[in-house]
């Protein structure tokens, strides 16, 4: 599965930025404080029933604080390798030369792999944009717990079996999770838009198939 997407519908508040068009990190991240399912009203995305959304998000945080709790302060990493699941870091870039994925889950495989391209477009697209490398260097350091947090929700609910929610939905949850498992003040949806202004690449909203990635170095 992906990682993130970028919103179908995006109020004035929220449209497409380039770094030009941004002063400071602080007046990007003020919009990304909220909770997932109230995020998904604000940027207009099409996740379906907001009840079942919020419901999912919620249930989500819930399994998050669970398992960080006994986790015991492990990481997303060392939580997924302890369940089983191999963790392995590639570079495949844009997928069609359009756009991008921070990772995906083979939940059969019991596999999680993690796009370390789309990782190193956020420290050098604030560095290009003007921010201290040191600065870059801490947000992006955050976001690999935070994929491999993402896609381990996808991986524990392979085999659930409640009724699938909407593919938005499932992603927003999947947000909540990370983030609350992370201890994350802002939602992951603000790394979206991090690489979206660093490559000016949307990301897409279905996972692509293994024979789709196009490495782009």
């Amino acid at each position: 599965m992906l990682f993130g997407f970028e919103p179908r519908v995006v109020p004035p508040t929220l449209l497409p930025l380039t770094w030009s068009e941004v002063s400071s990190l602080t007046d990007l991240v003020e919009d990304y404080s909220l909770p997932e399912e109230r995020l998904a009203i604000k940027m207009g995305l099409d996740a379906g029933d907001l009840e079942t959304l919020a419901v999912g998000c919620q249930t989500a945080r819930r399994l998050a604080e669970k398992l960080r709790g006994e986790a015991r302060g492990a990481s997303p990493r060392r939580l997924a390798e302890s369940l089983g699941i191999a963790v392995v870091e590639e570079r495949w870039g844009l997928v069609a030369g359009r756009f991008f994925q921070w990772g995906e889950c083979a939940g059969r495989a019991k596999r999680i792999v993690l796009n370390r391209w789309a990782v190193e477009q956020v420290t050098a697209g604030m560095v290009r944009w003007g921010q201290p490398r040191e600065l870059a260097a801490r947000v992006a350091e955050r976001l690999p717990s935070l994929i491999l947090a993402h896609e381990l929700h996808h991986c524990l609910l392979t085999d659930a079996e409640e009724p699938p929610a909407a593919p938005l939905a499932r992603e927003l949850a999947a947000h909540s999770f990370a983030r609350a498992f992370c201890e994350s003040p802002y939602s992951p949806l603000l790394y979206d838009r991090l690489v979206i202004m660093a490559t000016g690449k949307t990301v897409d909203r279905l996972a692509a198939t293994e024979t789709g990635k196009e490495s782009q170095r």
